[in-house]
């Protein structure tokens, strides 16, 4: 159904920088999703529409080598490698085999003097249209080394990829990234920085992918555990809270109060408010002064009847300065504790909190009345 939307509205016809990208993007998620023919159908119609772009090329190389067509994939790649960097271009036959001609043939300057090409050359302005809804952004990317052209160095391209990402220019940032993990698909600095880019543009899917990516290349635990921390943020924007803290549980070397504070907001919605309350202190140890963990300690604790400790709670919250938000929990919270009697006591909220204490007093019942002769005689 996907791919009959994209041919009904993307008739092959000389395309713009922003059509080819939303090509792009939707082939990489159906490659993604382990559905190689629309994937590569998709790949094919960017072909079409541009056959200048190098990544249509080097992702259709790839999809047919996962299809185990290795003579056709190694054609692709040899197009989009020949885009890149025309020295690789050879005059052999066996690559007019397509439609397209000599097209992909054309010299790196015109392909670059396109204003739908891939990549501007090196202090050429360039217009970024892509979101619509904002004010264009002129870019003049600036380097050293001025008479360098696009590279085939998948070092180069990521670097050209950090420059256009912190001009803002995200799409173009993350056609870098991902030729750049084309070329040297086992480095993962290359699909993380892809997901980042992809979450600039938010397209949390695609960063959710690309940084599994990069977590499967086995990036070292301190890379492992910030990328856990971003897959985590994605999850819970994503309305997952399970997969949220599947992600941030298995973080090691971080040891920060903002990561145990959301756990325990992320607890907290799963109504867990033993593991919630036990991670907004682990925050409030971290940092004493946290009024947001001070907040959920306080509802999770009387969400699990500990109305004595509630009120401890409440009592150490810093009352100024607090924001609109933090002002009206703290009332909420206050004016419940008004329905609970004074005398209410933790002794009996542990047991509200622990129902294996009722199954043991249940056991030693049963036992003393099956044994009320011997105990009794």
């Amino acid at each position: 159904m996907l791919i009959t939307v994209i041919l009904v509205f993307f008739p092959v016809i000389s395309a713009s920088t922003v059509e080819c990208e939303n090509l792009l993007a939707t082939g990489v998620a159906e490659y993604n999703a382990g559905d190689y023919s629309s994937a590569l159908m998709v790949f094919d119609l960017l072909i079409q529409k541009d056959p200048s772009w190098p990544s249509g090329w080097l992702w259709k190389g790839t999809v047919l080598k996962d299809l185990g067509e290795q003579e056709e994939a190694e054609k692709a790649f040899k197009k989009g490698r020949c885009l890149l960097s025309p020295d690789t271009c050879t005059d052999s036959g066996d690559e007019h085999d397509h439609d397209t001609g000599d097209d992909y043939k054309k010299p790196l300057s015109n392909v670059q003097n396109r204003e739908s090409g891939p990549y501007p050359p090196i202090g050429y302005s360039y217009i970024d249209r892509s979101n619509t809804g904002q004010q264009a952004d002129t870019f003049d990317l600036r380097s050293s080394d001025t008479d360098r052209t696009v590279s085939s160095d998948p070092q180069y391209l990521e670097h050209r990829g950090d420059e256009l990402m912190e001009s803002g220019l995200y799409r173009q940032a993350l056609q870098s990234y991902l030729l750049a993990e084309q070329m040297d698909p086992k480095n993962p600095v290359f699909p993380a920085k892809a997901g980042d880019a992809f979450n600039q543009i938010g397209d949390l899917s695609s960063a959710l992918d690309a940084w599994n990516r990069s977590l499967s290349l086995q990036p070292g635990q301190d890379a492992s555990d910030i990328l856990r921390k971003k897959r985590g943020d994605a999850y819970e924007v994503l309305n997952e809270p399970e997969k949220a803290l599947d992600e941030l549980e298995r973080i090691k070397s971080l040891n920060n109060p903002d990561l145990f504070l959301q756990k325990g907001n992320l607890y907290s919605v799963l109504h867990e408010y033993g593991r919630a309350e036990d991670s907004f202190q682990k925050c409030l140890f971290l940092d004493p002064g946290n009024t947001d963990a001070s907040l959920g300690l306080a509802q999770a604790q009387m969400s699990q009847g500990k109305i004595s400790n509630t009120q401890k709670t409440l009592d150490s919250v810093q009352k100024p300065p607090l924001h609109s938000n933090q002002s009206r929990l703290l009332e909420q919270l206050k004016k419940e504790m008004k329905q609970y009697p004074a005398s209410d006591s933790d002794d009996l909220s542990f047991l509200f909190t622990h129902p294996e204490l009722y199954i043991l007093i249940i056991v030693g019942i049963g036992g003393i009345f099956y044994y009320r002769d011997s105990i009794f005689r």
